[in-house]
């Protein structure tokens, strides 16, 4: 009896031993998972600005840029900058922004202050063959949470 209870003991011991390793591990896991509140901040104004970007570039810059200049002229411009990119800061996409994204642009803030307007960037590079759609984009965020995310 006692060998019994003995036996029945050792592998409580056992099964308790494996759920708090199992716990413990569950809960590692679920931090390093987790984003701080500036990452999910810079994430989700990524994402507004890839959207502004967007619309400045196809429905503003690019159609300018073809009725300004001759087909061959614009691809001659595009392609120079295919490297360097085309700029614009949120002050700019302010001034050229649908309604809809002036409401994203009020987004652009961090602890009660607002991102830099001047610095805080969309980078459009446009790629071959150079049509409307033929770009990719690049942000650069100066909103003040740039430290909180290092520190996470």
């Amino acid at each position: 009896m006692k060998k019994i209870i003995s036996i029945l003991e050792s592998k409580l011991i056992r099964v308790a031993i494996v759920l708090v390793v199992a716990l413990a591990v569950t809960t590692v896991l679920f931090f390093l998972n987790s984003e701080s509140p500036a990452e999910k901040k810079r994430k989700q104004l990524t994402a507004h600005l890839e959207v502004l970007g967007k619309e400045f570039y196809t429905e503003l810059f690019y159609k300018q840029l073809l009725s300004s200049k001759s087909k061959e002229e614009a691809l001659d411009f595009l392609k120079k900058h295919e490297k360097i990119g085309i700029n614009a800061s949120i002050d700019n996409l302010s001034r050229t922004a649908s309604d809809e994204n002036k409401v994203k642009i009020k987004e652009f803030n961090y602890n009660g202050k607002d991102c830099d307007r001047e610095t805080t960037k969309v980078y459009v590079y446009p790629k071959s063959p150079y049509g409307q759609d033929d770009y990719t984009i690049k942000t650069e965020l100066k909103c003040g949470f740039e430290d909180d995310v290092k520190k996470s």
